[in-house]
């Protein structure tokens, strides 16, 4: 009897494992493999993705949850910045195939953002819109005061990604929540003139070029980061380009304020304004300052292109005001933006995030 019993038990095993399998060829909610075990008395085969209760506890909003494959990302759980049905584009964020010719780093699938003239959203009372500002994004959950973490992402341009400089293009960032009172971040990764820039509010706004313009066009980047959350002089970041040190800070990395920060990648412009009030600069538009209070100071930086706190940020900076005045002269929009990225992975070891990634990081 203990025999048969046995062999039964084997049977249902195999038949179960088959059925349940199927059931879950979806994959877990982060992308990854559902991990198999035996139920309790023995008779079937149990998939379970862990528990991510805790994770989704830690979400910054109450948007759903995009599941991305762990063909390219891993660790977190994500959602769309500012998401609005009638602003969030299908085309922001696309899981795309090296089979149809997207650039991939590893496997066989990576993560397309695109953003074009006029893809700003709200969320509350907030709007981009009103803001001088345009973004795809993705957002992470919450990491907390006193947290060591580990990020790994790889990133590509097209070569025609075009410098909007001096507008704001960021393509990555670590983000506290309490951005009205202390800085809005920890610190970004921005296209600085075409290049690869962090940039750490924490320290005076610091800025070090990680990559030139022809580092960065038609080629795969690894970008990794080692920090620990902190509100104190225990902090820190050190950052890897392609296997190589390339920044190293300790300090505060949370601002005083703030109870979490989170990771949020894509593409993100702020002071659009900036970049259209030079290039669309004639002797029309200049009398069109002009007459509507612009200082001299203000049209000569606009006219050359350059970055001057003149300018201000948001909904009631100069710039944007003159561009609201203005725009009706204006034949020149914002360009399309691409940005591949691939291996975005996060975890509490450097083991996890680029254990399996073949090629520079070891």
């Amino acid at each position: 009897m203990i025999y048969n019993h046995s062999m039964k038990k084997l049977f249902l095993l195999l038949i179960l494992s088959f059925f349940s399998a199927q059931s879950f060829a979806a994959g877990c909610p982060d992308g990854s493999e559902p991990i198999k075990s035996i139920s309790a008395d023995g008779t079937y085969f149990v998939y379970n993705c862990g528990d991510f209760s805790e994770q989704a506890k830690t979400s910054i909003t109450n948007f759903p949850h995009i599941n991305l494959p762990r063909d390219v990302a891993s660790g977190n759980i994500y959602q769309k910045s500012l998401q609005d049905p009638d602003t969030y584009k299908d085309y922001g964020v696309q899981i795309v195939d090296k089979k149809d010719g997207h650039p991939v780093r590893a496997g066989n699938k990576s993560l397309r953002f695109e953003l074009r003239d006029g893809d700003c959203g709200e969320v509350g009372s907030w709007s981009d819109c009103d803001s001088d500002r345009e973004r795809h994004e993705l957002t992470g959950s919450k990491m907390l005061d006193g947290e060591e973490w580990w990020y790994a992402w790889s990133i590509f341009m097209p070569k025609d990604f075009k410098n909007i400089s001096p507008t704001n293009l960021d393509l990555g960032q670590f983000h506290g929540d309490n951005s009205w009172v202390d800085p809005c971040c920890s610190f970004m990764f921005k296209n600085f003139r075409g290049g690869y820039s962090i940039e750490n509010h924490l320290d005076d706004y610091k800025r070090k070029q990680l990559l030139t313009i022809g580092g960065m066009s038609e080629k795969w980047n690894d970008i990794l980061v080692n920090l620990k959350w902190s509100k104190n002089n225990d902090g820190f970041i050190n950052l890897w380009v392609n296997n190589k040190l390339v920044y190293e800070y300790q300090g505060p990395t949370l601002t005083k304020n703030s109870k979490f920060v989170y990771f949020k990648f894509g593409i993100y412009r702020s002071g659009l304004s900036r970049y259209l009030n030079h290039k669309n600069f004639s002797p029309a538009v200049e009398t069109c300052f002009r007459n509507n209070g612009a200082s001299n100071e203000l049209i000569n930086v606009t006219k050359k292109g350059e970055r001057s706190g003149l300018l201000g940020l948001g909904a009631d900076a100069p710039t944007f005001n003159i561009y609201n005045q203005c725009k009706h002269l204006y034949t020149i929009k914002m360009p399309t933006h691409v940005v591949y990225y691939d291996e975005v992975r996060a975890g509490k070891t450097k083991e996890e995030v680029v254990g399996s990634l073949p090629l520079r990081i070891k």
